[in-house]
């Protein structure tokens, strides 16, 4: 599940609201995303990431140990605050202890996102020594059989029940979330009713992508836009908060430039290899920081997002669903190879949503 937002969603009011202001009229990176790894225990057919087998480190083009204490001791220094841990499985490395230690000791707020499969007693006593603000768990089914469909893996459900159940006992915050796939999509409500059982927030995401190398094998799982978008809003909460991002987010009658967001400006991605882009999909975006320093990375890509923003906005810049379809511009420029240019998917997520939230309320 792709995540665009390393920071934390905060309305006007909050105290945070000032800092958020700060970090991007300055260009500070106040968030970024740590994928430790492309590694990973399962087989996912939608996998961005693609089938990595568990070897090595080295075999993998992983940056080690020192190599990643160094790159997060430079971005808390360039003013980093949040960070996310993903892969990949970042529990796959061995030394994931001895990184997120060194990242909380540094001052870092951490999020960490897993499938909860391999989470030991070590993980457990670094994470209730130095909690995390969270901890969310890709749950890709509530049946062995559709997990095991999803995954690739026999006996993954149990061990990721295992896993969730662990991290909730000793006191941390979990929350849950799921890919809607055409080989889970008939147990997204059993899904939603596991995380209401353990007390667990829950959020779904219909928007498949294709894999980082540009294989597109991971749409065929994608599910029809009025299919997927019931299953998305059929939680009251969800439609609600939904429509406020709506209202508050509108066209500006000039139009947006193409990021709109915050990749680049005040938000990060690192890869395993210590490769900086402005998100993890923006695949054009991109600069060494593994050799040349985090700060060199962070200067080279904001200059890059810049120039692009600096180009005639695209066809999306006044649409009025561009708050509703997912819109990412790294996004399109995987799928469709123009950073403009939307894919007729997330266009049909965007009309959907609009109609079933015009018709359904809010």
């Amino acid at each position: 599940m792709i995540d665009c937002e390393t920071l934390p969603r905060v309305d006007p009011t909050h105290h945070l609201e000032d800092l958020f202001k700060k970090a991007w009229r300055e260009h500070i990176p106040l968030g970024g995303s740590f994928d430790l790894t492309y590694r990973c225990n399962l087989r996912c057919a939608h996998c961005y990431a693609g089938p990595l087998p568990a070897a090595g480190c080295d075999a993998a083009e992983e940056l080690d140990t020192a190599g990643w204490l160094r790159l997060l001791g430079e971005a808390a220094e360039a003013g980093c605050l949040f960070v996310v841990f993903s892969g990949g499985e970042p529990l796959i490395r061995r030394d994931f202890a001895e990184i997120y230690r060194g990242a909380r000791r540094l001052g870092l707020v951490a999020t960490l996102f897993t499938n909860a499969t391999l989470v030991s007693d070590e993980h457990v006593r670094v994470l209730t020594e130095y909690p995390p603000r969270l901890i969310e768990v890709s749950l890709y089914g509530a049946t062995e059989q559709t997990y095991r469909t999803v995954t690739g893996v026999a006996g993954a459900h149990a061990r990721a029940m295992r896993g969730i159940e662990r991290l909730v006992s000793a006191g941390l915050r979990v929350g849950l979330k799921t890919m809607i796939l055409s080989e889970n999509a008939h147990e997204i409500p059993a899904i939603r009713a596991v995380a209401r059982s353990l007390g667990l927030n829950f959020r779904v995401d219909p928007l498949v992508i294709p894999r980082l190398d540009g294989d597109k094998d991971p749409l065929s799982q994608r599910v029809p836009p009025p299919d997927a978008v019931d299953l998305e809003l059929e939680d009251g909460e969800a439609r609600g908060e939904l429509n406020a991002f709506a209202q508050r987010w509108s066209p500006e009658p000039s139009g947006y430039p193409i990021y709109v967001c915050s990749a680049g400006v005040n938000n990060f991605h690192l890869d395993p290899a210590g490769r900086m882009r402005a998100c993890i999909m923006s695949r054009g975006v991109v600069a060494e920081t593994a050799k040349r320093g985090f700060k060199t990375g962070w200067d080279a890509v904001g200059k890059q997002i810049q120039a692009i923003n600096e180009q005639k906005p695209g066809v999306c810049s006044t649409c009025a669903n561009i708050s509703l379809c997912g819109y990412c511009p790294g996004l399109f420029e995987l799928e469709s190879g123009d950073a403009s240019t939307p894919p007729d998917y997330v266009c049909w997520l965007g009309s959907t949503r609009r109609a079933m939230l015009d018709h359904g309320g809010g």
